[in-house]
């Protein structure tokens, strides 16, 4: 079988992003275990220095305004079965209607992978405390008032952008023969926004593990006593800030002295972050920047993910991976697939600081039952490795080549 894939981007080992990063898992396994012939089609190239998945076969470079000729061409002269369309951005969405009809008239089968959660554009966090910042050093004033208006008046607002993005997410499910889903639970939201009335076409595959690396008996057993956030410092999606006052709160009612907090990662907030570190006084939090992930999850114990919006997560899967009870905010669908209350981790309301904090508590006071549940987030981790969930995607494939015959 030979199965093109369409990502924004051209596809690289050494490229960060989880569209990218499930990509290069998949196409190492499908093409070593499953014998699949693997091929890209990309509409930015790749930085320089950068190279190419050496197991792609070949690629396509395609503009918003679709070749017919030439993406017909490739098509046949590489005998492609499925096209895989990622999700693309927004300025390149609607060429999708082109993919599918030139694939469609070639007996050609197209998914569309949709690697974000319903209305995830809707999934915005801002406060007035941020706008004031960034009117104080003059960054971004725009972007962040923006944001503050959206959420101050997002339940107005909310319906008129459902009905704006319809059509939108009606011509992605025109444009495809099968539809994934990261979770079951995002496709009832799917055909809601859309006007969707059957499920026919939909299906739900979560991501898989980047690397299959688990932490020893040991490393188990020698884990220390620190809490770690490791996001993109953005704050308007991932919401770092809830993290810090919520350890504030830790430090001001003077518990757990032998505990730390670290937050590693980078982005555009990250000053914001240290500057509430600085102007709280918060002595036991450091923030580190950005760094190799694995090693820091090896040695801390509590996890915490307070995002406003995600889809599927990979920081964690790989938290799991590494033995860290989760806390995570309801604010996603997916957070149920990869978090069993009680067993793996706590799931929280969204937006509750107070529950946030209690189930920060409980797991920093409760040492039998924090390191249960680390072994227990190892053994879950591995429902995702890459085996198990390229099993699912062959199974999807067979059915797409069924219907060929």
């Amino acid at each position: 079988m030979n199965l093109l894939t369409i990502n924004t981007s051209d596809c690289s080992a050494d490229i960060s992003g989880g569209v990218n990063q499930v990509t290069v898992a998949l196409t190492r396994y499908f093409t070593r275990q499953c014998g699949i012939s693997c091929y890209i089609g990309y509409f930015q190239e790749l930085p320089f220095g950068k190279n190419r998945l050496p197991e792609i076969k070949d690629g396509i470079l395609l503009n918003r305004q679709l070749d017919d000729d030439a993406f017909e061409q490739f098509l046949l002269r590489n005998k492609i079965d499925i096209v895989q369309v990622n999700y693309l951005r927004k300025d390149k969405i609607y060429v999708m209607r082109d993919i599918y009809r030139v694939a469609h008239r070639n007996g050609v089968k197209v998914i569309h992978a949709f690697h974000m959660a319903p209305l995830f554009q809707t999934g915005v966090y801002a406060s007035w405390g941020k706008v004031w910042y960034s009117i104080c050093h003059r960054e971004r004033i725009w972007e962040n008032l923006k944001f503050c208006i959206y959420d101050t008046f997002k339940l107005v607002l909310n319906p008129v952008i459902m009905r704006i993005l319809r059509p939108t997410y009606r011509m992605q499910w025109e444009s495809c023969d099968k539809l994934v889903t990261l979770s079951s639970s995002y496709i009832q939201p799917f055909m809601r926004i859309g006007g969707i009335t059957s499920p026919d076409k939909f299906t739900a595959i979560g991501n898989e593990l980047r690397y299959e690396i688990y932490p020893t008996k040991e490393e188990m057993e020698s884990k220390e006593k620190i809490v770690i956030v490791l996001q993109r410092m953005s704050e308007d999606t991932k919401r770092v800030s809830f993290s810090i006052r919520t350890w504030r709160r830790i430090e001001q009612e003077g518990l757990f002295p032998d505990w730390k907090l670290q937050i590693v990662g980078d982005g555009k907030d990250e000053m914001y972050y240290r500057h509430l570190v600085e102007k709280w006084q918060l002595k036991r939090v450091k923030c580190i920047g950005r760094q190799e992930p694995f090693e820091y999850m090896k040695k801390a114990s509590i996890f915490l993910l307070s995002s406003a919006t995600e889809g599927w997560p990979m920081v964690l899967m790989e938290a799991s991976q590494m033995g860290l009870p989760m806390i995570a905010m309801n604010s996603f669908g997916a957070v149920y697939d990869i978090i069993e209350d009680g067993y793996n981790g706590k799931i929280v309301p969204n937006g509750d600081l107070d529950a946030f904090y209690k189930a920060l508590v409980e797991l920093m006071s409760d040492d039998i039952k924090r390191h249960e549940m680390a072994y227990n987030a190892v053994e879950s981790s591995k429902r995702f490795e890459t085996a198990k969930v390229a099993k699912q995607w062959e199974q999807l494939f067979d059915e797409l080549m069924r219907d060929k015959q």
